[in-house]
């Protein structure tokens, strides 16, 4: 085709432009090109131009005239000719728009709470261990002229992630000039990290765009992983995954305080227990330490006691241990259970829990009731009445309902209705015969057990317990099961006595001069005096699903339950197969008796201590909550006036600690009425399922209007269980199979300056609607035409052929 541009370009600047009036796209312009709306191809082109020459040849070959005018008048037509096709075809300028889509580099910086860690393999001020986030900021800050210059020609896209991918830029104060380098971080605050959410989020962010690649910067700790779905699509669109492990790619020890226990009350004097579970991650070596309860306050250490990295507690990397809070001051204690590791361990915050106690001053109120003379019950009531923190009645219940009364406090008869049984903490039951009270009365104990949280300690003897409770109401309060060819048989085999775990995990049975432990000499049967000749043998079997072995009888050919408990309702109960505790007091006195029993009667009064005195509770389990799992919030109206209200629900209002009550933050829970079946109840109960979304401290308040003036409110704390500090393990494997997985690589920071080197340049242009400018219609056309046709004229009259 005859370029008519490249004569154009040729010619004075705008003189073409000029003539054809252009007012858009004039020749010479750059990007202009000139076109047809009807193009032809090359061939085409030399048809035309071999046609029109033919046919001005063929007009003028035999005519008369001299041949040079001739073959002028035959090269006129011919020219004629041509631009009456070039015409037709529709000439035009056109310019087409162009637009040059950069290709995408996600970057993802994970800002979850992990990156709290301190295991980062390099010293930041003078810190031999960084954290997995100063890591982070110090690789970025390294490499951000790298990352400037990767700007440059491509679309760097800085997306923070935990749970979620989220814009950085958003959350940082870069402006458009700072755009090009890596943005500001914010802290590192998510709860919990989804990579594979991440991943597949930032993906539909950058739907339709050409995609190069995916940076990560993480630690690898996720809840999730890429689905093979996302794997599939990155692999299919060829966009590579590349990774920069963060944190120590060894695998560190980290002991964290799972969960604290402790009693919500106890009475002054006494000895609180505070239960502890413990969860190792990684080597066991590093795992050594002190677990100490101390006064938040003070510092003070109240107990403490020492585990070892091969310490027998360890199970499956999880130890129980229990601390003992002894002589408690009246008031509010407040308490921090802490593990001191021997060498650092990976998170000190996951190292401490706080835990909070009501101590009442006031006397523990029991009842003994016993059905003849012997040492065992001798002993007790003494016990009792030297005792100036227990206000006590003791009674020694004879055939035909006679009796003969102990104690400091006198009474005239065993409690025939709610209201007396009301007055006691525990009542201690020892050999007496069940028939010596009616169904009534064994009713009425067994509720004030089972609502107001009293305890039932049962003291086991020859005669009638347990053999005459089988039957009653109260069977169903022994921690064993009555059946037939299943129960109690008397010994007479010498044996010792020996605690169990569940006995040093309820801080009960410390029988030593420091109340600590449980003395060797009285598990030893060289000691001589220790032996019990009489026991009860208790099959393992026949004991409740609920019931727990406080101590065992040893020396009999197997390791008999000897001390038994079992929580029934809100009380507890506690057997003791034996009354030949007395033998204790042999060249010891008085001291290793009171130990055995006190703390046990103590321990059953706790859960009567929180009720005592109340017309209603409010209670929570478990204690701490966790995020995301269901807690049990219940009221229990204890005052008779307002069972008798009846209630269809209760209301109650959940908001965070200190919150101001019209923020708006507060959550609505309706208690429902819980069902007692036919069962005859001291109180009425109302419960709600709570499922908290986030971790802290949070008050419930009861604000239902008949109960609002009992100000029934309490403090619960909630512990995020997938809490990344739980585990704050790197997964380093994780990132690195996800980069192979989808053809990238594993970078660090010394080898990130490689990544624009390893980029695929994925970037496409993009084609506008292009700029036309036509030419056919022009005024100059129509008098280059017209000038043909006259040239052509005028030579014809010239040679006479007109």
């Amino acid at each position: 085709m005859l370029d008519l541009l490249t004569l154009a370009n040729a010619a004075p600047q705008g003189l073409f432009s000029r003539v054809f009036a252009l007012r858009e796209l004039g020749f010479g312009q750059e990007g202009v090109t000139l076109g047809f709306d009807r193009p032809l191809p090359t061939w085409g082109w030399a048809l035309v131009v071999m046609g029109c020459a033919m046919l001005g040849w063929w007009g003028y070959r035999r005519l008369e005239g001299p041949r040079a005018a001739r073959y002028a008048l035959a090269f006129a037509r011919a020219l004629l000719l041509f631009v009456v096709v070039v015409l037709a075809l529709g000439p035009r300028l056109e310019r087409v728009s162009e637009r040059l889509e950069p290709d995408w580099v996600l970057v993802l910086v994970d800002r979850s709470v992990s990156m709290r860690v301190a295991d980062a393999p390099f010293a930041i001020d003078g810190n031999p261990r960084a954290t997995r986030d100063q890591q982070a900021r110090a690789i970025l800050e390294r490499h951000s002229e790298m990352f400037a210059e990767l700007a440059s020609d491509r679309e760097v896209v800085w997306l923070g992630f935990d749970a979620a991918a989220f814009d950085l830029r958003a959350r940082s104060a870069a402006t458009d000039d700072d755009n090009a380098g890596p943005p500001e971080l914010p802290d590192a605050d998510g709860r919990r990290t989804a990579l594979g959410a991440a991943i597949s989020g930032a993906l539909t962010r950058a739907a339709a765009r050409p995609l190069s690649a995916v940076v990560v910067l993480s630690d690898g700790r996720s809840i999730d992983e890429p689905s093979a779905a996302v794997v599939r699509r990155l692999v299919g669109e060829r966009v590579p995954v590349h990774v920069v492990p963060l944190g120590s790619p060894r695998a560190a020890t980290d002991v964290a305080i799972a969960q604290a226990v402790a009693p919500e009350a106890a009475f002054a004097g006494d000895q609180a227990p505070v239960n502890v579970r413990i969860d190792r991650r990684g080597p066991a070596a590093g795992s050594a330490g002190v677990l100490r309860l101390e006064d938040r306050l003070t510092g003070e250490v109240i107990d403490q006691v020492r585990i070892e990295a091969d310490d027998e507690r360890w199970q499956d990397d999880v130890a129980e241990a229990a601390l003992v809070a002894g002589e408690l001051a009246a008031g509010e204690a407040d308490w921090v259970v802490r593990f001191v590791p021997d060498t650092p361990d990976l998170l000190s915050e996951n190292d401490q829990a706080n835990l909070r106690v009501r101590v009442v001053d006031r006397p523990l109120r029991v009842l003994y009731i016993d059905g003849g003379p012997r040492w065992e019950r001798r002993y007790l009531t003494s016990m009792l009445l030297r005792e100036p923190s227990v206000r006590s009645s003791s009674m020694l219940l004879a055939a035909r309902r006679s009796f003969i009364e102990e104690g400091n406090v006198t009474i005239g008869y065993p409690p025939t209705s709610d209201e007396a049984w009301a007055e006691y903490d525990v009542v201690v039951v020892g050999d007496v015969r069940s028939g010596l009270f009616s169904n009534e009365q064994l009713d009425q104990l067994r509720e004030h057990v089972a609502s107001r949280g009293a305890g039932l300690l049962w003291v086991g003897g020859s005669g009638h317990t347990p053999a005459s409770w089988r039957g009653t109401p109260l069977e169903d309060l022994l921690p064993f099961r009555m059946d037939q060819g299943s129960g109690v048989a008397n010994s007479s085999q010498p044996v010792v006595l020996n605690r169990t775990a569940s006995g040093e995990r309820l801080g009960v049975l410390r029988l030593d001069e420091s109340l600590s432990t449980w003395p060797s000499y009285l598990s030893d049967p060289q000691t001589g005096w220790n032996r019990f000749w009489w026991w009860q043998r208790i099959e393992e079997a026949a004991l409740k699903p609920t019931t727990e072995v406080l101590a065992r009888f040893e020396g009999a050919g197997a390791a008999m339950p000897a001390v038994l408990t079992m929580p029934y309702g809100a009380g507890r109960v506690v057997y003791v197969a034996t009354d030949e505790l007395w033998r204790y007091r042999y060249a010891r006195g008085e001291p290793l008796f009171e130990r055995f029993y006190l703390p046990l009667v103590r321990m059953q009064a706790r859960g009567r201590l929180a009720r005592t005195g109340a017309e209603a509770a409010l209670s929570v389990s478990p204690r701490p909550a966790l995020v995301e799992r269901p807690a049990r919030v219940e009221v229990r109206l204890l005052d008779q006036s307002l069972v008798d209200r009846r209630l269809p629900a209760v209301r109650a209002q959940v908001r965070p600690f200190g919150d101001d009550p019209q923020s708006g933050m507060a959550q609505t829970l309706t208690l429902g009425v819980e069902d007692t079946g036919a069962r005859r109840a001291l109180s009425q109960g109302y419960a709600a399922s709570w499922l908290p979304t986030e971790p802290g401290m949070y008050e419930i308040i009861v604000d239902e209007p008949l109960l609002a003036p009992l100000g029934l409110r309490l403090e619960v704390e909630v512990l995020a269980d997938s809490d990344e500090l739980r585990d704050p393990m790197a997964d380093h494997e994780l990132l690195a199979s996800f980069a192979v997985r989808t053809g990238g690589r594993v970078l660090t920071i010394d080898t990130l300056d490689e990544l624009p080197g390893v980029l695929p340049r994925r970037e496409v242009v993009i084609a506008g609607q292009p700029q036309v400018e036509p030419l056919w219609d022009r005024p100059i056309v129509l008098v280059v035409l017209l000038l043909l046709l006259t040239m052509e004229w005028v030579g014809r009259r010239l040679i006479r052929l007109i």
